[in-house]
């Protein structure tokens, strides 16, 4: 008797458990603009920052969606907190203010392209600082204070591939790009503005990590953030974060 109903508790408590729902995975959404080669949206598993970025987060059980927008939009609707974070960003003071930013997850080399055969001293950083160029930018980008303090003539426009094709139609001088994207966004130009020659100065103008932020305002981005700083550790002790690297971001190669 005692044995019929030890069984039938058994019974119960396994009928009970295969009953209960499995429990859902916490669910985020991100904000993103394509900054290609590092993310976007036609990438494959959306670049590897984006990749890096889901699995850090899988390590805390956390899984992710990255809504694409342009970039201002991004910066604007996460520091409002529509977004429970916003992938990946350039750390400035103004914007601590609103942000909590992550460790850093790998940094973009930023450098100067040009036309090829102008602005000759091309390993003299500060000789073409100096000079009397027209700079071309994109609008809320964050810029070196090398840049903004220099005496050169300055042009703001809304996207990357506006600012590249006023670079080869000779409406600017100079571009601050990360390297790889810069080489990127050249490759998109149209046919016949491929024909233009353009490099760059070969002495970097700085070096700037890319950061998960999230909004100071919202309710959790404390805890994501260490979560995220969490499992970006493991990411690079396991060696993954460097796989990642190797087959989802190529090396840099000139035109």
């Amino acid at each position: 008797m005692a044995f019929s109903w030890k069984l039938a508790l058994l019974s119960l408590l396994c009928l009970l458990a295969t009953a209960l729902p499995a429990q859902d995975k916490q669910r985020i959404v991100l904000a993103s603009s394509d900054y290609v080669p590092h993310y976007g949206t036609e990438l494959p598993r959306q670049g590897a920052v984006s990749e890096i970025v889901r699995r850090a987060f899988a390590y805390e059980g956390i899984d992710i969606e990255i809504a694409f927008m342009p970039f201002a939009r991004a910066l604007y609707d996460t520091q409002q907190g529509f977004y429970d974070g916003i992938l990946a960003i350039w750390h400035t003071a103004e914007r601590e203010q609103q942000l909590l930013y992550s460790d850093a997850i790998y940094a973009n080399q930023i450098v100067l392209f040009k036309r090829a055969g102008e602005l000759q001293l091309t390993d003299d950083l500060n000789s073409v600082l100096q000079s009397d160029s027209t700079l071309g930018m994109v609008t809320g980008y964050a810029q070196s204070p090398l840049l903004l303090n220099s005496p050169l003539q300055k042009v703001s426009v809304a996207t990357d591939d506006q600012v590249f094709r006023m670079l080869a139609l000779k409406r600017v001088d100079l571009i601050p790009a990360d390297l790889q994207n810069g080489l990127y966004l050249l490759r998109q130009l149209p046919e016949p503005l491929q024909q233009v020659r353009i490099n760059w100065v070969t002495e970097p103008l700085e070096e700037k990590p890319m950061h998960l932020a999230f909004p100071r305002q919202k309710a959790g981005s404390a805890e994501l953030q260490l979560r995220f700083n969490r499992g970006l550790q493991q990411l690079r002790q396991s060696g993954e974060l460097q796989q990642i690297l190797a087959e989802l971001l190529p090396e840099p190669t000139a035109r």
